[in-house]
């Protein structure tokens, strides 16, 4: 490789090692603190983890949200896949709610 480029491998890579060392100081502080940084979807799905926390914890598994949405019974789990959110879910069984979030 010529000079030119290995230096721009270099600078890349640093760059990504900087980042990523950033993100990771920044994890650990949130964490510490006991905060959930969430955007604009994230109490929803959020929202949608605790449910399968708690029907998984009670043995059940059931697509209507009885606990969480205010008791009303909604059926969100018919419109957004939730086999994705259950390694947050057995996450959530071993760690506090802010440890898996971040995990």
């Amino acid at each position: 490789m010529s000079d030119s480029k290995w230096k721009n491998v270099r600078i890349n890579i640093l760059i990504m090692l900087f980042f990523g060392i950033f993100s990771f100081l920044l994890t650990c502080v949130f964490i510490k603190l006991g905060t959930i940084v969430l955007s604009a979807d994230g109490s929803f799905h959020f929202s949608r983890v605790e449910e399968l926390y708690d029907n998984f914890r009670n043995g059940k598994l059931t697509f209507i949200a009885s606990h969480t949405f205010s008791s009303t019974g909604v059926g969100t789990f018919l419109f957004y896949p939730s086999i994705l959110l259950y390694l947050w879910v057995i996450l959530r069984l071993i760690f506090s709610p802010v440890t898996s979030f971040y995990v």
